[in-house]
């Protein structure tokens, strides 16, 4: 009869085989779909790795060092999809906003205190609460330059249409966002591949 112990043991030799915790995962998600196909062909009752427990992943957690981010600043990309990349994870770096919160960052959300600090207002875009962010000189660098390119490239608009305007305006997806911000750490000699969810 087939057991949880036959789910321990080959856990067991997954692991003496020195294979990652996902790796180790996936084959035994793999014997126990092979187990609810046999209950579905009834050859079996029920499936024995039901409830059976799987391996705990340890994700190891990514940090850019100073130098690295100092080589991102000075580095300017030619193409502006590129460029855009770099700018967003530089911005990510000192607000600490996910890609999500800077997908939709508009510039009605940036306000000024009255001494002169500019900050983020908004809710996240995955929990809905409202948070606040006080920005660093750089980050407000990256906002004007954002703001003037806009400007140079569309004609007039009227003060209300600019405050609903998107910070970072992009044409293209998410995911060759990720590709050109892998291509800026190449270019910046950064051998891990840069990722936002680093900044």
């Amino acid at each position: 009869a087939i057991t949880e112990d036959l789910f321990e043991e080959y856990r067991f030799f997954l692991k003496k085989r020195g294979l990652k915790a996902s790796t180790i995962n996936s084959n035994l998600c793999w014997l126990s779909r092979l187990m609810f196909r046999a209950v579905s062909k009834r050859i079996i009752r029920c499936n024995p790795f039901e409830n059976a427990k799987y391996e705990k992943e340890e994700k190891e957690i990514r940090f850019l060092q100073n130098s690295e981010v100092m080589k991102l600043m000075a580095m300017r990309m030619n193409d502006n999809e590129t460029e855009l990349a770099r700018q967003m994870f530089i911005f990510s770096c000192f607000t600490g906003l996910a890609i999500s919160d800077m997908e939709n960052l508009e510039y009605k959300h940036i306000q000024t205190t009255a001494e002169g600090q500019m900050y983020i207002r908004k809710e996240r875009q995955k929990t809905k609460v409202e948070f606040i962010v006080p920005l660093h000189p750089i980050a407000e660098a990256i906002i004007s330059h954002c703001q003037k390119e806009q400007e140079r490239s569309e004609v007039q608009q009227t003060v209300k249409e600019k405050g609903n305007h998107i910070v970072f305006h992009r044409n293209c997806s998410r995911s060759v966002m990720d590709t050109k911000l892998s291509i800026v750490g190449k270019a910046c000699g950064i051998r891990q591949r840069l990722s936002f969810h680093m900044a």
